[in-house]
């Protein structure tokens, strides 16, 4: 049952340690009775005659000690079954285990040639069908063969598996779960940084695709437990939403504003005016500036308007600096465009007018979103190759703001290097934006390493991710840190497994860099005296109450105080206090 939680001061603790692969044994037979049996099945889930198919536990004939399961298969595919060790479940087994591992010997006598499916199923909900050439079990040798496990659910408490080969016999022994020790526990919300930014109500953000979104899947789950905020890669961008002119096609941005609703996250949105990914038909067309203008208008009202009230923040415009702005730009700057030698369809056919129309119309297609400018190359404010750049799109959102036009900050892309990244500077450029009232946030983050196996290397990329998080927890207008991708195999950046810039590995083990960040939002939470013991006694103003989110929006209005645990976990304000449900 969810709890709710009141806001309290605990303290964790948190080693880091790296992904290594660990095994459960299910069963060796060395503790079983010679002359047992185990029950065999088709593929049907039908039990099977021991006269069909058979498994009886023999003393092993290769080796003086020890017992196997000795299989034998006449004219049917059969499986065998198995109880699974500590009295798991098909669901506990199947979400924490990945691979099933077995030892097999083929005597002389079979056909050299072993081929058909591996099939698993926990109790009686099927989990993996591989299908084989040629299972790599070679007559008279052992050989280990390991199979992947997806997840089921239910509560069945035996594994039952095999091959789809008749007329077959072989050995079964040394059977083991093997999984990844990923260095906390991602399954208890107080070890991932997501607990503790919820609790000082900032945004720990990744963008993702909706092919990554299964709830089943460890990359769904290492997504909604570890982020509070998702934006789309690539799902609501001009091309994806609005491929043909005012034909709009929303299912991809779809999937993920339901994922996050789901799981009680933010969503960003991304992008609506960009010169890059802007569909054909745009480029193509010999549109007059009022026709551009009016596609654009039309866009953003359809898009944001599809999205209304689910969506917190937008990149209204994206990319529009021109690069080379130089470092003495003064009160000036540059865009992409005419002049830059960049391209920008917007900006060649419309000027900069396209700009403030854009911010107008996200505003006026959504009243309640946040809106932002978002760029790359910006954030050191001094002695960088970025200063020239960050000081002109300072100036420009400067410009904007003085000139009524509702932007609310600027989201700096950030993907950087860990030789190149200084933090201090950073937080010089979130500073600045502080006294323009302007927010300044992180929206695109991956750190490359040149050497990211060393030791050195690796604290360092820490260290920096840290600060960057300190920065965030530190500063009211830094609500916000989008790291780009999830996984370090799965990054936009060209060879990321081997510059491994993002915070979690290609196994989804939590690198030393999370677990830093992890450790700086507990500790802006421990200091704000918020976390997580329950309260049992809360005595009931009035029966009814309110419910707000972070953002100070209603998401309940005179709720049952009783039903407030019926709430998706997260972090409320009810009563004028944060609440936790759980």
């Amino acid at each position: 049952m969810k709890k709710l939680l009141l806001i309290v001061v605990s303290l964790l603790t948190f080693s880091f340690t790296f992904a290594a692969e660990k095994k459960k044994k299910i069963e060796d037979f060395d503790k079983i009775e010679i002359g047992t049996t185990f029950k065999m099945y088709n593929s049907n889930g039908v039990e099977l005659d021991p006269s069909v198919a058979s498994a009886t536990v023999i003393k092993d004939p290769n080796y003086e000690y020890g017992n196997v399961l000795h299989v034998k298969v006449g004219n049917v595919k059969s499986y065998v079954e198995i109880e699974m060790p500590d009295n798991l479940t098909a669901s506990q087994a199947s979400s924490k285990y990945e691979k099933l591992k077995f030892l097999i010997f083929r005597p002389e006598g079979q056909p050299d040639r072993f081929q058909g499916e591996f099939s698993l199923w926990f109790g009686s909900a099927h989990s993996t069908t591989t299908t084989f050439a040629n299972i790599n079990a070679p007559v008279g040798k052992e050989a280990n063969l390991t199979y992947n496990i997806n997840k089921v659910s239910g509560y069945g408490k035996t594994i039952r598996f095999g091959f789809s080969v008749k007329n077959v016999e072989f050995y079964l022994d040394d059977i083991y779960f093997l999984y990844t020790d990923y260095g906390y526990d991602y399954t208890d919300p107080l070890q991932t940084a997501r607990y503790h930014a919820d609790l000082i109500g900032k945004n720990l953000g990744v963008c993702v695709s909706p092919n990554q979104l299964s709830e089943t899947s460890r990359e769904g789950q290492t997504i909604y437990r570890n982020f509070n905020m998702v934006v789309g890669e690539n799902a609501m961008k001009f091309d994806a939403t609005e491929p043909s002119r005012n034909n709009f096609n929303f299912n991809a941005g779809d999937q993920i504003v339901n994922f996050a609703m789901r799981h009680d996250m933010e969503v960003r949105g991304h992008t609506l005016a960009w010169h890059s990914q802007t569909s054909q038909w745009v480029h193509n067309g010999n549109y007059s500036k009022e026709e551009m203008l009016a596609i654009l208008k039309n866009h953003i009202f359809k898009v944001v308007g599809h999205w209304k009230g689910k969506i917190t923040e937008w990149d209204v415009v994206n990319e529009v600096m021109a690069e080379n702005q130089g470092r003495g730009v003064g009160q000036g700057y540059q865009l992409r465009g005419k002049g830059s030698g960049q391209e920008s369809v917007w900006y060649d056919r419309c000027g900069e007018e396209f700009i403030d129309s854009a911010f107008v119309w996200a505003h006026q297609a959504d009243p309640d979103a946040i809106l932002y400018i978002n760029d790359y190359n910006i954030g050191h404010w001094d002695n960088h190759y970025e200063s020239g750049k960050t000081h002109a799109i300072y100036n420009l959102a400067k410009r904007l703001k003085e000139d009524g036009i509702p932007i609310h900050g600027v989201g700096m892309q950030m993907h950087t290097s860990v030789e190149g990244l200084n933090v201090a500077s950073i937080e010089r450029t979130v500073r600045e934006f502080e006294k323009i009232g302007l927010k300044c946030i992180i929206t695109e983050l991956d750190m490359a390493g040149k050497n990211p196996s060393g030791t050195m290397e690796q604290a360092t990329q820490a260290t920096k991710y840290a600060g960057l998080a300190d920065i965030i927890c530190r500063y009211d207008n830094a609500p916000t840190m989008v790291v780009w991708g999830i996984a370090d195999n799965k990054s936009w950046l060209e060879n990321s497994e081997q510059t491994k810039p993002l915070l979690f590995d290609p196994t989804l083990a939590a690198k030393k860099s999370y677990l830093k960040v992890v450790d700086t939002f507990e500790k802006y939470a421990t200091a704000a005296g918020v976390d997580s013991e329950i309260e049992e006694d809360m005595e009931p103003a009035s029966k009814y109450v309110d419910v707000y989110n972070l953002m100070g929006q209603k998401v309940a209005s005179q709720m049952l105080r009783e039903d407030v645990e019926t709430l998706p976990a997260g972090l409320y304000i009810i009563g004028g206090k944060k609440v936790y449900i759980r």
